[in-house]
């Protein structure tokens, strides 16, 4: 692993325009003990565990930093409406 960043080029809906999103990964999430059952697409799940693998962390590790980044940059209605 020589870096440990994935990037990811795109559209983002909440602001109408291409953007590219850097995310690093960290192994914060060792006392997650809260069990939920979620379902994924084939596509997606081989990315995540691809993911995980190249990076040396549990899929579920991964799953959680990807909901972390999600909620901390995720676009309010309020800051919608001003832009």
């Amino acid at each position: 692993m020589l870096y440990p960043f994935l990037f990811y080029i795109g559209y983002n809906i909440n602001t109408g325009k291409g953007c590219v999103f850097m995310f690093n990964i960290i192994k914060p999430f060792s006392n997650a003990n809260i069990s939920r059952t979620i379902r994924f697409t084939e596509k997606l799940f081989e990315e995540l565990n691809k993911t995980a693998e190249e990076n040396d962390i549990s899929f579920n590790m991964l799953v959680l930093q990807c909901c972390r980044y999600a909620l901390d940059h995720l676009v309010q209605d309020s800051e919608k409406q001003e832009s």
